[in-house]
């Protein structure tokens, strides 16, 4: 059963400490209409739990009055929740997304050209990033023993409370992990510090890299954080702790310079002996039902999850509508959603990866892309049923005059998807006894960590670790399944090289929002090794200058704390624009 997100009048005091400037009155209006006290708040035991799902919640949803309300000020209630500013950051700025529309803040992030000018992107996600840590800090503060001796916890509930106190730790873990990826150097506090008009300081990325692996490594070892899969779904256990552990043990050279191949092996090692199983139909990871689909819930190791009744969100209404359009004409029976955006397509440079031969047969219309269950027609392709892709009516190259705002230019990708297995929408029962179709908001639960990406950091690491060609038998093994799963009509890998793995995470993480990091990671982010169609704001791409590998902090915040300094490079990115 899905962990719901919905009907919460949980307030959190301590939100009031962070950030005055950008978020709606919290130093004299709590976010609960109540006005609950914390006392108030958690004078039930159902509070302690109704509180750890409002942390769960600020993943997916954007407010506690559903999708058009908004706890972030300065951006677009539907663009403000986690997860959809956090996948714009991450894709948009790269190779596998580029975005047709004009919204605020959009074509900054599509063209590398973003700065300290307000954008509301990268402070609607540098804001739900501090404000989701600073909850989790609150809900920390609210059920330390003293705090529950006042309030008469029986030793029942104070049990149960010691397994969500571990489960906020990871979520703040978790948040600091994306801020320290995605800002370098941000604000750092904890339940520790003290509330009010407190400016906390600034932290170094090294700084927060290692505040955020002494807490990961405390809570593998910690009795209350619950053992991998034994954990209601949707909700963190050891084995997203030991994910999360892979994945900042494999950025480590971009984060503090120092190669952690081996720490990286272990935890990737860590989760593929838990007991997870790679889902069979690599395209039902990313539909409407992959929550109630228990081939899909096996490889699921964390999700945000979502309904189309209960947890309404644009979040997960972007992923789906975000890449249909009027070229679809059947959109609504093909994605099982009523809204179209027509916005989101990959590049040429991205397709490459699952069609090697495309660029001899580009420029027709009857030329289509397959998708991976049909014929191949003309283009060169090891078969990948992965490539999830519309073409009959978009798959023009975009050029120099055309393109970057015009739909029918790249490749539209229909992974995410809000149809059932039985290709229909979600639906549900009234009290009169009508079937009601869930086609404006999807149901589908957002995978933010999955198995196969354990096999792949293993892998990375593994091969790194060899400096050039690898014949690891785990990473071997691991990677075969995975070709397996395409339906790869090739012999089995024997041995393999970085190269490789960068494809190979091109082709299985795609449109999950890994790319900007792995960008980085691989050294084709910045400069011009690597180039695809807009990259700088320029056609066919050109380099991007090394600082953007770190977002600029927003303006607002340097003003508003004098504790913190901008990243390097921005402070004459504004003139530069």
């Amino acid at each position: 059963m899905k962990l719901k997100y919905i009907l919460l009048s949980i307030l959190f005091p301590a939100m009031t400490i962070l950030f005055a400037s950008c978020f709606d009155d919290l130093n004299t209006t709590p976010l609960d209409p109540k006005l609950y006290t914390a006392d108030k708040a958690y004078s039930t035991p159902e509070s302690y739990m109704q509180g750890l799902a409002k942390l769960y919640a600020a993943l997916g949803l954007s407010g506690q009055s559903g999708p058009a309300s908004a706890e972030i000020a300065d951006v677009d209630a539907g663009t403000s929740p986690f997860l959809r500013t956090f996948w714009y950051m991450q894709e948009f700025t790269t190779d596998e997304v580029t975005f047709t529309q004009s919204d605020p803040g959009c074509p900054e992030l599509s063209y590398n050209t973003y700065s300290t000018l307000n954008n509301p992107i990268i402070s609607g996600l540098y804001y739900r990033l501090l404000f989701t840590i600073t909850m989790c800090n609150d809900y920390l503060k609210q059920t330390t023993d003293e705090r529950l001796n006042d309030r008469g916890v029986d030793d029942a509930l104070r049990a149960n409370i010691q397994y969500y106190r571990s489960e906020t730790r990871f979520l703040r873990a978790l948040m600091y992990y994306h801020a320290m990826d995605m800002f370098g150097n941000t604000p750092f506090i904890t339940e520790n510090d003290p509330i009010g008009t407190y400016l906390p300081p600034q932290r170094s990325r090294a700084e927060l890299y290692s505040f955020i692996e002494s807490e990961l490594l405390e809570l593998s070892d910690d009795p209350h954080m619950t053992e991998p899969r034994q954990n209601e779904y949707g909700r963190a256990d050891k084995a997203a702790v030991w994910m999360l552990l892979s994945r900042l043990y494999l950025n480590a050279e971009v984060y503090i310079q120092t190669p952690k191949y081996d720490e990286c092996m272990k935890y990737a090692r860590n989760v593929i002996s838990a007991g997870y199983d790679l889902c069979p139909n690599y395209a039902e990871l990313f539909m409407a039902d992959n929550g109630e689909n228990t081939d899909a819930r096996k490889e699921m190791i964390f999700t945000i999850n979502f309904d189309g009744r209960w947890t309404q969100s644009y979040a997960t209404q972007f992923l789906v509508a975000g890449s249909r359009g009027p070229n679809d004409p059947n959109f609504t029976q093909t994605s099982g959603i009523s809204k179209s955006f027509k916005g989101s397509r990959a590049t040429l440079t991205f397709v490459r990866h699952f069609y090697p031969g495309i660029d001899d047969f580009l420029g027709t219309m009857d030329e289509v892309v397959d998708d991976g269950n049909g014929s191949l027609g003309k283009y060169v392709n090891t078969l990948d049923n992965r490539a999830i892709f519309f073409t009959p009516t978009c798959h023009l190259p975009m050029s120099k005059n055309a393109g970057s705002s015009t739909f029918i230019y790249g490749w539209p990708s229909y992974k995410w998807t809000n149809l059932t297995r039985e290709g229909i929408p979600p639906s549900y029962t009234d009290e009169n006894g009508n079937v009601i179709s869930l086609t404006e908001y999807p149901s589908l639960d957002y995978p933010l960590m999955r198995l196969a990406e354990a096999y792949l950091n293993y892998a990375e690491a593994a091969v790194r670790k060899s400096g050039g060609t690898c014949t690891d038998a785990l990473a071997l093994e691991k990677l075969n399944e995975l070709r397996h799963r395409a339906k790869i009509q090739a012999e089995d890998l024997s041995s393999f090289t970085l190269d490789y793995i960068f494809g190979e995470r091109s082709r299985e993480l795609y449109w999950e929002a890994f790319r900007r990091t792995d960008l980085i990671r691989f050294g084709k982010y910045s400069g011009n090794d690597y180039t695809w169609e807009f990259k700088n704001g320029t056609f066919p791409g050109s380099a991007v200058p090394k600082y953007r590998e770190l977002f600029p902090i927003p303006a607002s915040d340097i003003g508003a704390n004098p504790n913190l300094t901008q990243n390097p490079g921005y402070d004459n990115a504004i003139s530069n624009q």
